[in-house]
C-alpha cells in the first residue's frame, strides 16, 4: 500500500488515513508544522526534548516505506498522525536501543513483527475534544491485524494519560483486549545542598 486509503467512515468530520508513503507536500509541511506545534511547550513540563526530529529528518520520514503512517483530519486538514517502524535501526532516532528489544523480544523481532512509534501527536487544541482516539484506534487495528507488537515510550508529565486512551481506544473502537507491559522506566533528577536555597 503505497498511496493513503480512507479507514473506517467519516465521522463528525474525522477521518483517519493509512499507508506507507506521502506524496503530497502540501500535506508533509502540515504535518511538520502539526508535530513542532504539539510539542512547543513541552519544555514547561518535560525534561528531556520530545522532539526527536528535525523538520529535514521527518520530511524524509513520511517519504520512507518503511515507515507506516496514521494521519488523521478533522474537516479536511490534518491534525495529528503516528509513525511507527519495524526497522529498530531507524526507531533508535528516539533513543532507543534495538539490542534491547531483539534481546528482550527475540521472536517478534526475528519475525519484522515489532514496531516502534517514534512519533505520535494530536494539535492540542484538538485534544481537548477527544481527537486522536481513531488515530490510536487504527495503529492497534494495524497491529492487530499483523498480530505483531508495538513498543514506545512517552513522557508521563505531559501524557499520563496516554496508557488508558490506548486501552479505551482498543475496547470502544477495536472491540479488543490489549496489554499494556512497561519495558524500563528513566527519572530525572536535581541534586543541591542542604544550605542552598529551595529550588522553586
Amino acid at each position: 500500500m503505497n498511496t493513503f486509503t480512507l479507514v473506517g467512515k467519516e465521522l463528525k468530520g474525522e477521518v483517519v488515513k493509512t499507508g506507507y508513503r506521502i506524496w503530497d507536500l502540501g500535506l508533509i509541511f502540515k504535518l511538520i508544522n502539526v508535530y513542532f506545534k504539539t510539542f512547543s511547550d513541552s519544555y514547561k513540563t518535560c525534561a528531556q526534548i520530545q522532539t526527536c526530529y528535525t523538520p529535514l529528518k521527518l520530511f524524509l520520514a513520511f517519504f520512507d516505506k518503511e515507515y507506516f503512517k496514521v494521519v488523521v483530519f478533522w474537516d479536511g486538514q490534518p491534525i495529528g498522525f503516528c509513525l511507527l517502524t519495524n526497522n529498530l535501526e531507524k526507531a533508535s532516532i528516539t533513543y532507543m536501543d534495538p539490542r534491547y528489544y531483539r534481546h528482550k523480544y527475540s521472536e517478534y523481532t526475528a519475525a519484522g513483527k515489532l514496531y516502534y512509534v517514534t512519533a505520535i501527536c494530536v494539535l492540542p487544541e484538538m485534544q481537548k475534544d477527544g481527537h486522536g482516539l481513531e488515530l490510536l484506534a487504527s495503529v492497534i487495528s494495524f497491529i492487530d491485524k499483523g498480530e505483531s507488537m508495538v513498543a514506545f515510550d512517552f513522557s508521563h508529565s505531559k501524557n499520563k494519560n496516554l496508557p488508558k486512551y490506548i486501552i479505551f481506544a482498543a475496547e470502544s473502537k477495536n472491540d479488543l483486549a490489549i496489554e499494556l507491559g512497561q519495558c524500563d522506566s528513566q527519572e530525572f533528577v536535581i541534586l543541591y545542598g542542604p544550605h542552598h536555597k529551595v529550588p522553586s
